[in-house]
């Protein structure tokens, strides 16, 4: 009985991470909609800018010169595409990441419609602490329950191990 509770999950999980896996490539395979609300975005103003001209668009990337302000945009397939953002009033830094909705327009130049500006420090911050809680979070997850890989099964500790016998067998952890 237990064998095939523990079959049904694993079946289980498989088609869970089956179906996740197909919704990405899905997702990552529709076009963009222009009259649906998607804008184009960097990959395709790099691949067809003349397609685009006149059209509203949803650029992203990291300030490089201020007078004018350009960004240059990362994409997949097409290397940098950089841009002369026009219509932003406020003050933007080099480093600085940009987020800008407008219509594209020639000579490589976007009509700022919308921009978001995200300090060009922040990205390291955001990360070192996000490591920081998923590493609080699984010594938390090591310390208050032992995982049973094979079983596929997690079983609450009795008492909490010390950091230090933390990978130690479960023979010793019994004998403590």
């Amino acid at each position: 009985m237990q064998r095939k509770r523990v079959a049904y999950r694993a079946v289980a999980l498989a088609v869970l991470i089956g179906c996740l896996g197909a919704a990405m490539i899905g997702f990552g395979s529709l076009d963009t909609h222009p009259d649906k609300g998607v804008p184009p975005g960097n990959d395709e103003v790099a691949a067809a800018y003349g397609d685009y001209l006149g059209q509203r668009v949803h650029v992203y990337g990291t300030v490089v010169s201020v007078d004018p302000l350009r960004i240059r945009g990362e994409t997949v397939l097409n290397g940098p595409v950089e841009l002369t953002v026009d219509g932003y009033e406020e003050s933007a830094q080099k480093g600085d990441v940009l987020s800008v909705y407008g219509v594209l327009r020639p000579e490589n130049t976007v009509e700022a419609t919308e921009v978001v500006r995200k300090p060009g420090g922040s990205y390291w911050r955001t990360r070192l602490l996000s490591a920081i809680a998923g590493l609080w979070v699984l010594i938390r997850l090591l310390r208050h329950w032992r995982i049973d890989l094979l079983k596929l099964r997690a079983r609450p500790r009795s008492f909490p191990i010390a950091f230090g016998t933390m990978f130690d067998s479960e023979e010793a952890e019994r004998d403590a």
